[in-house]
C-alpha cells in the first residue's frame, strides 16, 4: 500500500489537478484580475478559499464514505438526499459545466477556423470526450500523464509571455474585506467543490480496479490519506495558476470595463499573445476544457448508472445521455450559461458545503445532528441570494 501511494502520488495530485482546471477556471481567475486591478492579490485572498481549498473538502468528504453516494446525501433523508444529489450531478454536468465547456473551446477555436459551426464543433469535441471516457480504468493515466503535462507547458508559455511584456494596472481602493467576501463567492463560479465530490468516486473508483480499495491492508484512512495528498497536491498547482491568470488580467484588461467573462478572457489572451499565440491559447485551453469534461461525464455516467436508473442501463449509454444533454444546452452559448447558472450554483454551495463538513464530523466524531444544518443552510442560502434569483427572473421576463 505505502509503495502504491509513493509512486501513484505525483500522477494522481496532477490527475486532480486537471480535473479540477477546466473552463471556469480559465475565465473566471482572468476576470477577477480585471475587476480588481492592484487589490488582485487581495481578491484572490477569497477566490482560493472557494475555488481551490474546498476542493479538497470535497475529495476527502466523499473518500471518507468510500464513494458511497448513498451513504454521503441519504444522511439528510432518501428523498431530499436523492434530490440534492440529482442536483449536484446535473450542476456539475450536463446542465452547466459539460456544456458551459463545450462553448468556451468553441469560442477560442473558431477565430481559427472560419465558418465552424458552434454545432459542429459539440459533436466533434463530445464525440472526442467520449473516446477518452469510454475506458473509465484508463481515466487517471490520460489524466494525469499526458493532458495535464501539455497543459502545464502550454499556461507557462503563456505566462511567459506576460512577464516579458510587462503590462500594467489601474489603482483600486475598495475596502479589502468587502473584496476578499465577494470573490468567495464569486469562486462558487468555477464549479470545483461541488465537481470535487463527484471525481472522489472517479479516483476511488480507479483506485479500487488497480485493487488499492480492497487490498487486506487498505483502510477508509488509507484512501482518505491518499485523496488528501493528492488533493493538496493538485490545488497548489491549481493555486499558482490562478495567481496567474488573475494577474495577467490585471495588466492587460483594460479598457475592456463593459465586457463579461469570456469576452474578457478571449480578448485578454489574444491581446497578450497576438495571432502567432492563437495557438497556444487554443491548445491550453482545449486541454483544460478535455480534462475536466473527461471526468465529469466519467462521474456523471457512473451515478446516473448506479443511482438513477439502478444498474438497468450501462456505462457507456450513461456516458452517451450525459453527452447529448450537454451538446444540446451548449449551443445556447458561453454567456447565457454562465448567466443563468449564478443563482443555482450560489444557492446550491452552501448546502452541499454544510452537508460534507456535517457527513465528516458524523464520520470521524459520530456528530449526528445533519438534517438541521442542512435545512438551515438551504434556506439561508435562497434568502441571501434571493435579490439575485429575482434580478435574472426579471430579466428573463423582459
Amino acid at each position: 500500500m505505502k509503495k502504491f501511494l509513493h509512486n501513484n502520488l505525483l500522477s494522481v495530485g496532477l490527475a486532480i489537478f486537471s480535473m479540477f482546471f477546466g473552463a471556469g477556471d480559465l475565465i473566471f481567475a482572468v476576470f477577477v484580475g480585471k475587476e480588481f486591478q492592484s487589490q488582485t492579490p487581495v481578491a484572490l485572498l477569497g477566490f482560493l478559499v472557494t475555488a481551490a481549498l474546498l476542493p479538497v473538502l470535497g475529495v476527502v468528504s466523499i473518500l471518507a464514505y468510500q464513494g458511497d453516494y448513498r451513504a454521503f446525501f441519504f444522511r439528510i433523508g432518501r428523498v431530499p438526499g436523492t434530490l440534492l444529489a440529482f442536483a449536484t450531478l446535473m450542476v456539475v454536468a450536463p446542465l452547466v459545466a459539460m456544456p458551459r465547456i463545450v462553448s468556451l473551446s468553441y469560442e477560442v477555436v473558431s477565430p481559427l477556423i472560419p465558418g465552424l459551426p458552434l454545432w459542429l464543433f459539440a459533436i466533434f469535441f463530445l464525440f472526442l470526450t467520449f473516446l477518452l471516457t469510454r475506458t473509465e480504468s484508463r481515466i487517471i493515466d490520460v489524466l494525469g500523464l499526458v493532458v495535464s503535462p501539455i497543459l502545464i507547458l502550454s499556461l507557462m508559455i503563456i505566462f511567459a509571455s506576460a512577464i516579458s511584456q510587462g503590462g500594467s494596472w489601474t489603482i483600486s481602493e475598495k475596502p479589502a474585506l468587502d473584496v476578499v467576501i465577494e470573490n468567495v463567492k464569486y469562486g462558487y463560479n468555477t464549479l470545483n467543490f461541488l465537481s470535487a465530490i463527484f471525481f472522489g468516486v472517479v479516483v476511488i473508483s480507479i483506485l479500487k480496479k488497480a485493487g488499492v480499495a480492497n487490498h487486506e491492508k487498505s483502510s477508509t484512512k488509507d484512501i482518505v490519506a491518499l485523496g488528501f495528498k493528492a488533493s493538496l497536491l493538485g490545488v497548489a498547482v491549481l493555486s499558482l495558476i490562478y495567481v496567474g491568470l488573475a494577474l495577467t488580467g490585471a495588466r492587460y484588461s483594460q479598457g475592456m470595463e463593459a465586457l463579461n467573462e469570456p469576452q474578457v478572457f478571449k480578448q485578454v489572451m489574444f491581446l497578450m499573445l497576438g495571432d502567432r499565440g492563437a495557438i497556444v491559447l487554443a491548445i491550453a485551453v482545449l486541454m483544460a476544457c478535455l480534462s475536466t469534461i473527461i471526468a465529469l461525464s466519467a462521474a456523471a455516467a457512473e451515478f446516473l448508472q448506479e443511482n438513477i436508473f439502478m444498474g438497468k442501463v450501462s456505462y457507456m449509454n450513461a456516458l452517451i445521455l450525459s453527452l447529448v444533454v450537454a451538446g444540446g444546452i451548449s449551443i445556447l452559448g458561453l454567456s447565457n450559461i454562465i448567466e443563468y447558472s449564478k443563482p443555482i450554483l450560489f444557492t446550491l454551495h452552501p448546502v452541499v458545503i454544510v452537508l460534507a463538513l456535517a457527513n465528516l464530523a458524523y464520520k470521524w466524531f459520530n456528530f449526528p445532528f445533519v438534517k438541521t444544518p442542512v435545512a438551515i443552510a438551504l434556506v439561508f442560502s435562497i434568502w441571501f441570494h434571493w435579490e439575485l434569483f429575482a434580478t435574472i427572473i426579471s430579466s428573463s421576463t423582459k
